[in-house]
């Protein structure tokens, strides 16, 4: 399904190299979250594994105005690299209510993640 226009399009850019860890960065981005959730329920989600209010900045959440749900995915900015790299080991892959539909998908900020540490970063 494609995005709206508004939702804006997260540009695949050259990755820095390949990094020590799954993320160099702060900020990540959670893909393939329902429509319906907010803030609060993504926040609620990183609480659940651990990742508090005291392990980011903030969370991003593009909204579609026409009917208020979001456009699929959120921007965490975390404190600390070590928790994006927390968030990518305890989120990717996670499912949502057990749905096959929403199975969570992170990545980082050029759209890229690592199959494993050892391996070539890919894009998605």
């Amino acid at each position: 399904t494609a995005l709206p226009s508004h939702c804006g399009v997260l540009a695949t850019m050259t990755p820095p190299g390949q990094p020590e860890e799954y993320f160099s960065s702060t900020e990540v981005i959670l893909q393939n979250i329902p429509f319906h959730h907010k803030k609060k329920a993504v926040a609620a989600l990183l609480r659940s594994v651990g990742l508090g209010g005291e392990t980011y900045h903030s969370i991003e959440i593009p909204m579609m105005p026409s009917n208020r749900s979001n456009c699929g995915y959120a921007i965490v900015n975390f404190k600390d690299v070590r928790f994006a790299n927390q968030c990518f080991q305890l989120l990717d892959n996670w499912k949502i209510g057990g749905s096959n539909q929403n199975v969570i998908r992170v990545v980082d900020r050029w759209g890229l993640v690592a199959a494993d540490p050892s391996s070539a970063w890919h894009a998605r």
